[in-house]
Formats: structure tokens, C-alpha cells, sequence
């Protein structure tokens, strides 16, 4: 009966807390025409029939309609790439081409919008945030934070490799 009640209660929680769906959007697909559609749905259908029966004409069935749905989805990836980049002619601007790039890439990079300091005061432009990246940065490589017995030996191996000959 315990063991009952914690499983319930587990569930509740479990239920409650974590989601059932994926948290990140998908993106939209442009190139996933209604007959990409219709050729995954018929693969997905015959995918459950084999399951069912598993007979050898319905793996037969699968995998021709397996690779039905492949070569839609193909074209429908070519015919789409080609309307896009068609898009692109010699009166095009050099930003929206850069634009494109950026697209075809899926690099969106937004910038840093602004950074919250240690003593909870915010930067906000853009030269004081990029000041405040390279002195956190330069504190985090200086050599103040090595221990003191890696700063001893640094220091001995560099005075055997400097060359006094010259």
C-alpha cells in the first residue's frame, strides 16, 4: 500500500513538473510540401503494418514506401533551395545576400544585450561590455592564479631556457 501511494505520488510530480512535449520550438520546414507530407504518413503506415504482421510483403511495402517518401523529400529540398537561391541576382544587395547566407548556415547569433558585474551594477554598450569580457578574461588567465608551487617552477625552467649567449 505504501509503495502504491509513493508510486501515485511520484507520478503526480513526474506529471506535473516535467513536460511532455518538447520545450524548443520546431522550425518551420518551408521546403515540407503536402506530398512530403502524404509520402511520411503512407511510410509511417506501412512501418506499423509490417510491425503488426511482420511479413515479408509488407517489409517489401515499407521500404518502397520508405524510399517513395525519401525521394520526395529530395526533390522537395532541391526545388525549394533552387526557388530560394533564384531569390539572388545581380541587382540583389550585398546585405540581404549576407542575410541569405546566414540563413542557409541556421548561424543567428544575437549580441550581447548587456552583463551583470559582481557588484550587480549592468553594462549595457557595447565597448563596456566587450571592456568587461577582456578584464574577466585577463583575470581569469593571469598567472596570480596559479599556486605557488607551479609559480616556482615556471619561474626556474624559464631562467634554464633563457639564452645568455647573447
Amino acid at each position: 500500500q505504501t509503495f502504491e501511494r509513493f508510486n501515485e505520488t511520484l507520478l503526480e510530480i513526474v506529471q506535473k513538473h516535467i513536460p511532455k512535449l518538447s520545450t524548443k520550438p520546431r522550425r518551420n520546414k518551408c521546403w515540407f510540401t503536402e506530398d512530403c507530407q502524404k509520402a511520411v504518413a503512407a511510410k509511417k503506415s506501412a512501418l506499423r503494418k509490417f510491425v503488426n504482421s511482420k511479413t515479408n510483403e509488407d517489409l517489401i511495402n515499407f521500404k518502397i514506401a520508405r524510399a517513395q517518401a525519401r525521394r520526395k523529400i529530395r526533390t522537395a529540398k532541391k526545388t525549394s533551395f533552387r526557388n530560394y537561391v533564384s531569390k539572388i541576382n545581380n541587382n540583389t544587395p550585398m546585405h540581404k545576400v549576407w542575410k541569405m547566407i546566414k540563413k542557409l548556415k541556421g548561424t543567428k547569433k544575437d549580441t550581447i544585450k548587456h552583463i551583470l558585474k559582481p557588484n550587480n551594477s549592468f553594462v549595457e554598450t557595447e565597448k563596456t561590455v566587450a571592456d568587461c569580457i577582456a578584464s574577466t578574461l585577463s583575470g581569469n588567465s593571469s598567472t596570480h592564479n596559479y599556486n605557488p608551487e607551479f609559480q616556482k617552477r615556471k619561474k626556474y625552467r624559464l631562467r634554464l631556457c633563457v639564452d645568455t649567449t647573447a
